[in-house]
């Protein structure tokens, strides 16, 4: 009995503590006001045939298999699209999204998306999402989780409407506060 006192009297202490370093925990993820999915909700799904694809550009082509296949699967983005996106090496990936009532395919406006790293070892809470490219059936939003080719690293925000439109950017920040290099 006096060792389970013990034992619930250092926990009774630790609580507090642990909830402290939980309550100020800060992680870029919750930093600044960004888009999320639920403010770009779509209301209704698109059910019906899906066109067959039209590949008309050199990637669209040269993707074709991946691109065909996982247009089978159906609609995966902003209500009538489909998110088709495959590796390219490690830590990168490619996608193109395809109109499901159409069936033009839309390249990106970039090459690929590349792993990012934390500017430390020790930043445990870099990553806010799971995935490179992060979209949903529901919502018009399509968030990209990394390096964008060529352009900035950290977190790019964009909404469909009938091509990416860049909302907002979250960029990666060393530890002096300078944004980091693609």
């Amino acid at each position: 009995m006096n060792l389970q006192n013990g034992l619930l009297q250092r926990l009774s202490l630790l609580g507090p503590l642990l909830m402290l370093s939980a309550g100020t925990s800060s992680t870029p993820c919750n930093e600044k006001k960004h888009p999320e999915f639920k403010d770009y909700s779509i209301a209704e799904i698109f059910g019906g045939k899906m066109h067959p694809v039209i590949l008309a550009t050199p990637l669209d082509r040269k993707y074709r298999t991946v691109i065909r296949e996982g247009f089978a699967k159906g609609v995966n983005f902003a209500g009538q699209y489909v998110v088709v996106d495959w590796g390219c090496g490690t830590g990168c990936q490619k996608f193109v999204i395809i109109d499901a009532k159409t069936g033009t395919v839309y390249d990106p406006p970039f090459d690929e998306v590349d792993y990012h790293y934390p500017p430390k070892e020790s930043d445990v809470n870099w990553w806010c999402y799971s995935d490179l490219v992060n979209y949903q059936k529901e919502s018009r939003l399509l968030l990209v989780e990394g390096c964008l080719r060529g352009k900035q690293c950290g977190r790019t925000y964009f909404v469909m409407e009938k091509t990416l439109k860049q909302l907002d950017y979250d960029p990666d920040l060393l530890p002096d506060g300078t944004v980091a290099p693609y």
